[in-house]
């Protein structure tokens, strides 16, 4: 995994800004989700850029993107998942 742990994101100091909350969410989703996730919005990669790293066409990017998206807010607790 690209990712590594939570706590290797920026964000992970304790404040209560909330978070502690999306990494605890990061760290829990399949390592695929948690990539592109990081990729997109830690590294702020393109999606041509994101494509080369993960060796999959752009196409396939987004398709992760969306089902990763979909899993974050599944899991997350402030966009209803699990508390």
């Amino acid at each position: 995994s690209l990712a590594g742990s939570a706590g290797g994101l920026p964000g992970g100091d304790g404040s209560d800004d909330g978070s502690d909350d999306v990494l605890t969410t990061l760290a829990a989703l399949a390592p695929q989700h948690r990539d592109v996730l990081v990729l997109r919005y830690w590294d702020e990669c393109s999606t041509p850029e994101i494509a080369a790293v993960l060796a999959c066409s752009p196409s396939a990017v987004w398709v992760r993107l969306h089902r990763a998206r979909q899993a974050f807010r599944a899991a997350h607790p402030t966009t209803g998942g699990a508390r």
